[in-house]
């Protein structure tokens, strides 16, 4: 019998990949960053997912008001958004980093801070293949990012039509159902790679709800059939919360009082009620999105540069404090992200949560999110109720990874309105 004697590096090439490559992780910038924004060129949608050679723009504030060298860079991921072991000149072409050039000083506000923009891909920075990647922005350590967003560049692989209404069986007064039909394209040969096809879906712009990966129910020559899945099953949730400080003197939506409190604003908002157990009520939104504006300067279209800063001050009445459990203020403006400056605290005197908030002047979404100190679970619908009538935005993507290639594909995407079907 002859025994042979394997290398440790020999050892390591047959490691799977997946093994040792690490989820995408959410970092949580700073205290001094603030209005991280990552949203397509094109219509200024908080959904970052464009077609192959389309644009994004980053933009954020540093409130330190010195002027600094940013740099940034990216990263690219599987269909899991595991980190890919695609070299980076694999799916870039250009630098590896770039220094971030648009930058700029507010301009006659109470709180100081730089503006800083990027566009890309650029003549820097270009993406060679289609897939999940982020964006990393960094001082001087690339190891060490102080900000990271996802976004997704797809290729005209597939025609997809994406449904989404109530649910028909189970909780269908509280969760809205999708359905999906995807016609992949001859030259991804599906009947060799129909193993290696990957779905995901989620709600309103929020990663925290992706679900996936999706099998289809049905595969027939080059069409794939996802009604009825239970994993294209979300609540409806109920519509969000909305408040208006786009003007710090005459004050706007859901506003209870304005002060100045040592040279910067305050905004007060009018007291919550929960609205768990009530009846569905509409409430125009923009899907937990904001919108920066100061409608005080004549230059309004310069917002990024000339809206200010205000505290505002969250209040959810409940009398009672839960047991074991946190509230949270959420939304886009905190890329739904649970954080300490978003959690709320009880104050016995009044009864009810407070928390606040520094913002940039303009137009925002909200909601609560309450999570089980004990299991962790983050639950969305617990203070407002989930309907099924509820107006809410999906987006569907499809992946495919060839047999004969190491990197995910995304070959279509499709979005669909509960509302407007």
């Amino acid at each position: 019998m002859r025994f042979s004697i394997l290398s440790p590096f020999a050892l390591f090439l047959f490691v799977p990949y997946h093994s040792y490559a690490q989820y995408f992780k959410t970092i949580t910038p700073p205290e001094h960053i603030k209005t991280v924004k990552l949203i397509k060129w094109a219509d200024n949608s908080f959904t970052p997912i464009v077609e192959k050679g389309d644009s994004l723009v980053l933009s954020f504030d540093d409130l330190t008001g010195a002027l600094k060298d940013y740099r940034y860079t990216i990263v690219r991921y599987t269909h899991d958004w595991r980190e890919s072991n695609l070299f980076q000149s694999e799916y870039l072409s250009g630098l590896r980093t770039a220094y971030i050039q648009a930058r700029g000083q507010s301009q006659q506000t109470q709180v100081n801070y730089q503006h800083y923009k990027v566009v890309f891909p650029n003549s820097e920075m270009r993406i060679r293949l289609s897939g999940n990647y982020g964006i990393r922005v960094f001082l001087q350590d690339i190891d060490k990012p102080i900000i990271e967003r996802r976004f997704c560049v797809y290729e005209e692989g597939s025609d997809i039509e994406l449904n989404a209404g109530q649910r028909t069986t189970g909780n269908a007064l509280t969760q809205q159902q999708l359905s999906a039909k995807a016609v992949v394209k001859p030259y991804l040969d599906l009947s060799r790679n129909s193993r290696q096809v990957y779905a995901y879906a989620f709600q309103n712009s929020n990663w925290n709800t992706l679900k996936g990966a999706i099998n289809p129910r049905f595969i027939h020559q080059n069409t794939l059939d996802y009604s009825l899945s239970k994993k294209l099953r979300f609540p409806g949730g109920s519509e969000f919360r909305s408040f208006d400080t786009k003007s710090l003197i005459s004050g706007g939506i859901s506003i209870s009082k304005l002060r100045d409190i040592d040279g910067i604003a305050h905004t007060y908002l009018k007291a919550d009620i929960p609205r768990n157990g009530r009846a569905y009520s509409f409430f125009g939104d923009i899907d937990g999105a904001f919108v920066i504006r100061n409608v005080e300067r004549l230059d309004e279209y310069n917002a990024a540069r000339n809206a200010d800063y205000t505290w505002v001050h969250f209040s959810l009445n409940t009398f009672n404090p839960l047991l074991k459990k946190d509230i949270y203020v959420v939304g886009a403006f905190s890329d739904w992200q649970l954080t300490r400056e978003n959690k709320m605290h009880f104050n016995r005197a009044a009864r009810r949560y407070e928390s606040a908030i520094l913002l940039k002047q303009g137009f925002y979404n909200y909601a609560y999110a309450i999570r089980d100190r004990v299991s962790g679970v983050v639950r969305y619908a617990a203070v407002d109720g989930s309907h099924w009538q509820t107006e809410n935005e999906y987006h569907f993507l499809l992946y495919i990874r060839l047999w004969n290639e190491r990197f995910d594909r995304l070959i279509g995407t499709a979005h669909a309105n509960s509302v407007n079907r």
